[in-house]
């Protein structure tokens, strides 16, 4: 969030020419920058990265940051990409509200179930353990996490 009063009205907007100057140096705060939700403009997009030659995608949605299994199915349909999706769990403010009760082994279950078995009742498996983020100084659940994270890629 930027430290400006002036500066905040780019966060909760949505993202126009007049302001793409700007966002570049607040990226990390504009909301409206950060999130894709619609489909087709996904498409539209990766068609244009894949005829200039691309042909891999990675999705470093983690869990509990809106992975979507099946829309990254059809999109890569759509495109011909290969979207490759990720498996074990982002920052904090994205944790579970019971990942304090839950176990390194849980954790590693749902990583490894993720990649060898599917997503939910998808059938559409991760392809990588990530994104993991954490902050310093590091909480009990972000070791946990990287702890899982590393006994799910064994």
């Amino acid at each position: 969030m930027p430290d400006e009063a002036s500066q905040r009205g780019y966060v909760e907007g949505p993202v126009t020419m007049d302001m793409l100057g700007k966002v570049w140096e607040i990226w990390q705060a504009v909301r409206d920058q950060q999130r894709l939700l619609d489909e087709s403009m996904a498409v539209e997009e990766l068609l244009q990265y894949r005829l200039a030659g691309g042909s891999s995608l990675v999705d470093a949605t983690s869990i509990g940051i809106a992975r979507d299994p099946l829309a990254l199915t059809r999109i890569s349909r759509a495109t011909g990409l290969n979207i490759v999706m990720g498996a074990s769990h982002y920052v904090p403010v994205s944790h579970p509200p019971d990942m304090d009760a839950l176990s390194d082994e849980s954790i590693t279950e749902q990583i490894v179930r993720d990649v060898t078995v599917g997503v939910g009742d998808t059938g559409v498996r991760a392809g990588i353990i990530g994104e993991v983020g954490n902050f310093h100084p590091l909480s009990e659940n972000e070791r946990k996490v990287l702890r899982a994270s590393a006994h799910a890629q064994i």
